[in-house]
Parts: structure tokens; C-alpha cells; sequence
């Protein structure tokens, strides 16, 4: 295979499509009832071929630019409602956090100067959280590790693509959005730039922490996690003191106009050393491993390609058990208890760290409501009837960040799909026993996010003056709703057991089963279920699912929990 940087380019980008087409057309073959009729011959029908590839090629194409276009028009609309006008100063108008007077006399410049300074935060956030520059998917184990193209080589074509998605397409974005904010041209055409060279730092630090600390994978955990608290934290207390709600506390600052150019002049230089980083890395082959492997527990195809590349000798066994730390545990537990065990240690951080990046924004959210009642008094005397007529608001936000999901298809890919083929692991009380093992660790991981909820709730109900009963029954309320879809998930994948061989997807009737629950809440969410009905109601209904899902996975589950074909 030709190495020289722009052919590998090139080849990425065939690779990209040609695995995008053939998803599509695996797609197309399992829809029921029609799919049967759609021949295999379809994969080599030219003429489809170069119509799926004009349509990806187009569809990438209107992404790169109406994503950032939706983005930056959003940032805007915060921007003129943070300054005093639009619709979201309406809002802010009806809660009273400004005056009418207020929200009439904002100035095109302050409207500006919020934008430009909400917009740098984010950049900065969003350079941390949604990096993407060592994201990794089943194309680039297709080209890693089965097809064996140059690893660092491949990264520096990645990363040269990406940077011209983004360029090319925020650069049309901002300059429409000149017209409306007035920005210098100076600064919207240096925006673009601005946020490649945010992204090229936050890569080349995480690559840095990994590296420092490839021997110790919790260390490596522990660093990172610090280093998105901390650059999270400060990019949104910074983006908060831009807003208006910030007077109430006198901590309202802006930066000034110039920010963008003078930023993109200062961290040239330093993205410049980060990228000659990021070229002269040697170990990309070995980071794509751990990547690949790591994302291998939520995805089966990646789980394919990681197991096809790598038939690992019996010493390299031995050195993979030995770091994480298995063959060496002081463990008691015995049978189930211990094979469960193992596969918590062996996938821990897959399993932790994307609830520990979920508490992070809701503790943000629930400090930043805190503030909002302690020193907006209109807020904190509104604050009680919200809780009290709206507390099927939760369940909404709750489902939406539970884990269940992602937790049980680690399950599958990574145990179940091999254990599966043992009559024994069907057999009713093994079911169950591991139902309930199983059932400890999703409630624990669940209860990350959904602990930092109810306590920012029972603190806002405190702080407004609600009783301490009825705190507690919200606090009580949110606990009870995370258990309840904790539960939910597990019992769901037990029974319907959705994944197939080979394949990343899951049934129509599972699907069908979520929307009804997502359905009935959103219908009492409508409803108004007050405060006092809600939670001794929530609270009774979880304990009975409890039960009962128990019951049906005893008599049902080993019939249910098999392996199946497509």
C-alpha cells in the first residue's frame, strides 16, 4: 500500500464511504417484511453504488454546514436575550429577573459582546467534551487493524479532514451571522481558526494525560476527569458571568470585542507545538487498540474488528489480566458473584465514565439553580409551584440520561454473546441470580446523575422555603424514578432480549416498549401530576415493577434470553 500522505488521505475516504454504503444496504436488508425480498447482489450493483455515494457525499456536504450554522444562530438567540431582547428576554422578563426597561434598552454593542463572549466558552467547552480528533470508529479499525495503514499517518489525515470540515464549515456560518451581530470580519474570519486550534490542544493534552499514564489506566481516569471538571467548570462560570441574571450577584463581566483574533494570534503558536505533537507521536497503533477495544463494548461491530485483529498469545493473556488487576484480586465471591465481579473490573471505566461526564453538567445545572433562588427573588418565590405541578418534568430528564441502555449492550457484546451458547447460563436460577447481580450495578451507576439531581432539588426545595416533607418527597420522587429505569432497561433486555449475532441494533418491540413508556410519560407530564400524588405514587409503582419484573423474568427469561440470528 502506497504510505505517502495523500493517497492514505484519499483512502480514508473511500474507506469512509464504501462502509457507509454497505451500512446502508445492510439496513435496507433487515427492515421485516421487506428486506427478505432485497437480494445480496445489491453490494455489487454499480449503479446503486455511485447513487448512495453521490447521496453520503452530499449528505456530508449540507451536515458540515448546516450544523454549525443551527449552533451559532442558537449561541445568538441566547446572546440577544442575555443583553436584553428577543424572545429569551421575554422569558426572563416574565420571571422578572429584568425589568421591562431593561429589556428594552440593549444595545447592538452588548448584544455583540455577549455573543462574541458566550461564543468563546463554549468554543473552549466544546473543545474538551466534543474534541473528536481521536474519536474512533468501525472504519478506522477496518484501516488500523485489519487493513494495516500506517497508524500515525492515518490519525494526521483524520485529524487534516477535520479541520477542514470544521473550517469550511463554520466559516460560511459566522460570516451570515456578521450580518446580524455586526463582528469584525477579522474576528469571523479567524473564528474557524480559533476553534481548530482549541481542538488541537484539548486532543494533544488528553493524548499527553494518556500517555503519562498508559501504565496506569485509573490514574489516567483520574486525570482526565480532572481536567474536564476543571476546564467545564471554568468555561461555564466564565459564559454564566456574561448574562444578565450575573448583575443579580454583581459578577457580570464581558470580554472585550477583540477577543478572537487576539486569541487565535496567542495560541499559535502553542497549537502549532501541539500538533508537531500529534505528528511526532509513536504510539497511535497502540492508542486506536485500547480505543477500539474500549468502544467494543457498546458497539458489536467494533467488538468484530478488535476481536479479528488480535489473537492474543497466552503471555499477552497473562499481562492483560495482570493490569487489570484480575488474576491478582483479594475477591471472596465465588461462582456468579465472582464472574460478575470480573467483568465490572475488566469494564469499569466504560461502564463510569460516561455518568461521570453526565453529573458533571447536572451539578453545573443544579449550582448554577441554586444561585438563581438565592439571589433572585423572584425565582425562588416561583420555584415551589414549579416543584410542586411539574415534577413529571423529571422523569423526562431522567429516562433521557439513564444508562440502562449502553450498560446492557456492554452486557451483551462483551459476556452474553459468548456465554449465551451454555445451557446452563439459560437456566431459571442462574437468570435470575445475575438479573439481580447485574440489576446492583446499574442502580449504582444510575444513581451518579440521579443522586446529583435529587440532592440539587431537595437543596432548591429547602432554599425556597418548601416544608421538609415535601423536600424529601422530591428528593424521594427522583431516586425512585432512577431505580425505576434502572430496572426498566435490565428487565426489558432480559425478557425481549433485543441485539442479534453480529449486528448493533435491537427489535421492533423493544423499540415499541420504550416509546410507550416515553409516551405515558410525557401524558402525565401534561397532565399535572401535583407533587403530593406523584411520589408516594412513584415510590408504590417502582417497588410492584420491581416485583413484578422479577416474576416474569423468572418464568419467562430463559425461554427469552437466548442468542438469534438476524
Amino acid at each position: 500500500m502506497n504510505n505517502s500522505a495523500e493517497p492514505l488521505f484519499f483512502t480514508d475516504l473511500r474507506l469512509r464511504n464504501t462502509y457507509s454504503k454497505n451500512k446502508r444496504f445492510y439496513r435496507w436488508r433487515t427492515i421485516p417484511f421487506i428486506g427478505k425480498h432485497i437480494p445480496k447482489t445489491i453490494y455489487g450493483n454499480r449503479a446503486l453504488e455511485n447513487f448512495f455515494l453521490a447521496l453520503g457525499i452530499a449528505g456530508n456536504v449540507i451536515g458540515t454546514f448546516i450544523r454549525p450554522l443551527i449552533y451559532l444562530f442558537l449561541v445568538f438567540f441566547i446572546a440577544v436575550g442575555a443583553s436584553g431582547g428577543g424572545a429569551f428576554a421575554d422569558v426572563m422578563v416574565y420571571l422578572e429577573i429584568i425589568s421591562e426597561e431593561n429589556a428594552a434598552t440593549a444595545s447592538p454593542e452588548e448584544t455583540l459582546r455577549v455573543f462574541l463572549h458566550i461564543l468563546v466558552c463554549l468554543t473552549l467547552i466544546g473543545g474538551v467534551l466534543n474534541n473528536g480528533f481521536l474519536d474512533t470508529g468501525e472504519e478506522t479499525g477496518y484501516a488500523v487493524l485489519l487493513l494495516r495503514m500506517n497508524p500515525r499517518k492515518y490519525a494526521i489525515a483524520e485529524m487534516i479532514f477535520k479541520c477542514g470540515k470544521i473550517f469550511l464549515g463554520t466559516l460560511p456560518a459566522i460570516l451570515i451571522l456578521r450580518l446580524l451581530s455586526g463582528m469584525s470580519l477579522l474576528a469571523a474570519l479567524l473564528f474557524p481558526v480559533f476553534v481548530i486550534e482549541m481542538k488541537i490542544l484539548c486532543a494533544a493534552i488528553e493524548l499527553k494525560i494518556n500517555d503519562l499514564s498508559k501504565d496506569n489506566p485509573g490514574k489516567q481516569a483520574v486525570r482526565y476527569s480532572l481536567f474536564i471538571v476543571f476546564a467545564v467548570l471554568a468555561g461555564a462560570a466564565a459564559a454564566f458571568c456574561s448574562l444578565r441574571i450575573a448583575d443579580a450577584i454583581g459578577c457580570r463581566f464581558m470580554l472585550p470585542l477583540n477577543t478572537i483574533p487576539v486569541a487565535s494570534a496567542v495560541l499559535l503558536v502553542p497549537a502549532g507545538l501541539a500538533f508537531t505533537y500529534l505528528n511526532s507521536y509513536k504510539n497511535y497503533y497502540g492508542l486506536y487498540k485500547m480505543l477500539l477495544f474500549r468502544d467494543a463494548g457498546e458497539n458489536t461491530a467494533t467488538a468484530e474488528i478488535a476481536g479479528a485483529s488480535a489473537v492474543l498469545s497466552s503471555k499477552a493473556l497473562r499481562d492483560d489480566i495482570e493490569k487489570h488487576g484480575i488474576e491478582h484480586t483479594s475477591s471472596t465471591k465465588e461462582g456468579l458473584a465472582y464472574f460478575n465481579e470480573i467483568f465490572v473490573r475488566r469494564h469499569m471505566s466504560l461502564l463510569i465514565k460516561p455518568a461521570f461526564k453526565i453529573s458533571i453538567i447536572m451539578l453545573i445545572v443544579g449550582i448554577i439553580a441554586c444561585a438563581l433562588v438565592i439571589f433572585v427573588p423572584h425565582i425562588a418565590e416561583r420555584m415551589p409551584n414549579f416543584i410542586r405541578n411539574d415534577i413529571m418534568v423529571f422523569p423526562i430528564l431522567l429516562y433521557a440520561i439513564n444508562r440502562g441502555e449502553a450498560i446492557t449492550r456492554a452486557m451483551f457484546v462483551n459476556c452474553d454473546a459468548s456465554m449465551l451458547h451454555f445451557r446452563f447460563y439459560r437456566q431459571p436460577a442462574t437468570v435470575l441470580k445475575l438479573f439481580w447481580m447485574r440489576l446492583k450495578v446499574i442502580v449504582l451507576i444510575n444513581m451518579i446523575p440521579t443522586a446529583i439531581i435529587a440532592l440539587s432539588v431537595f437543596a432548591v426545595c429547602l432554599l425556597s422555603d418548601m416544608s421538609a416533607f415535601e423536600s424529601i418527597c422530591a428528593f424521594a420522587a427522583i431516586i425512585f424514578m432512577g431505580i425505576f429505569f434502572s430496572i426498566h432497561y435490565l428487565g426489558m433486555y432480559y425478557l425481549l432480549q433485543p441485539y442479534t449475532i453480529g449486528a448493533d441494533r435491537w427489535s421492533k418491540t423493544y423499540s415499541i416498549v420504550h416509546a410507550l413508556v416515553y409516551f405515558i410519560i410525557y401524558e402525565a407530564m401534561n397532565v399535572g401530576v401535583s407533587l403530593s400524588m406523584a411520589a408516594p405514587v412513584i415510590v408504590i409503582f417502582s417497588v410492584i415493577y420491581t416485583i413484578v419484573i422479577t416474576l416474569l423474568i423468572g418464568k419467562f427469561a430463559p425461554k427469552t434470553f437466548r442468542l438469534k440470528s438476524e
